[in-house]
């Protein structure tokens, strides 16, 4: 999946009701903006959008807004909570699961290291959404 970027007019911006996040119509496309970026767009403002697509629409990660020379993402804390968290569980239980290991409780040392690897696979998404967060703030920057 990769980052695009659309640039345009906004003609207008509805609130979803199912989700805290608002559509914004740039040119004929549907843009959903998280709650950290509803503030930063008004109608009328010509603005760049770094994000993700899907079929409903694309899902930004990083404007630009161009009238007001702002640049602005999302907040990434909650992402690097989550980050701090899987790496927590991950060091507890590969710990946990070396003890168990070594003492020869096997079907405890297999429990210990699978939420080890659920701990390690959550880093690396967290990872990589940190990656595409930054890689679509440095699109949006040079245009």
């Amino acid at each position: 999946m990769s980052i695009e970027i659309r640039k345009g007019t906004v003609a207008a911006i509805t609130q979803a009701e199912e989700k805290k996040a608002s559509i914004c119509r740039v040119g004929d496309h549907d843009v959903e903006l998280n709650r950290d970026l509803i503030d930063k767009v008004n109608t009328g403002d010509e603005i760049a959008i770094a994000g993700n697509s899907n079929e409903q629409g694309m899902k930004a990660l990083a404007v630009n807004n161009l009238s007001k020379k702002k640049i602005s993402s999302i907040d990434p804390t909650n992402i690097v909570l989550g980050l701090g968290f899987s790496g927590f569980i991950f060091f507890v239980f590969f710990v946990l699961a070396a003890q168990n290991f070594s003492a020869g409780i096997m079907s405890l040392a297999a429990l210990n290291l699978a939420i080890c690897l659920a701990g390690l696979i959550g880093a690396g998404i967290t990872i990589a959404h940190l990656i595409r967060l930054r890689q679509s703030l440095a699109k949006c920057k040079y245009l």
